[in-house]
């Protein structure tokens, strides 16, 4: 994927919910195009968002995911 391509579609994502989803799952599948997106440019929101209900909270991101996926993960 092109950090430029995604920079743009990143920054025109309206939902919150959407793009932590999406950084969490790029930084837990390390994806060489990662570490060129700064996630302090786009519009995160602020408080917690609930992914699958009874899931682990992700600290760094603050959504709610399923357990068995977030297992062995950072946050």
């Amino acid at each position: 994927l092109s950090p430029r391509k995604l920079d743009i579609l990143l920054k025109a994502c309206k939902s919150v919910k959407a793009k932590r989803l999406f950084f969490w799952l790029a930084k837990r599948q390390a994806y060489s195009w990662f570490d060129k997106l700064n996630v302090e440019n786009y519009d995160l929101g602020s408080g917690k968002r609930v992914i699958v209900k009874g899931g682990t909270l992700d600290k760094e991101y603050l959504i709610t995911v399923p357990e068995h996926i977030a297992v062995g993960t950072k946050g």
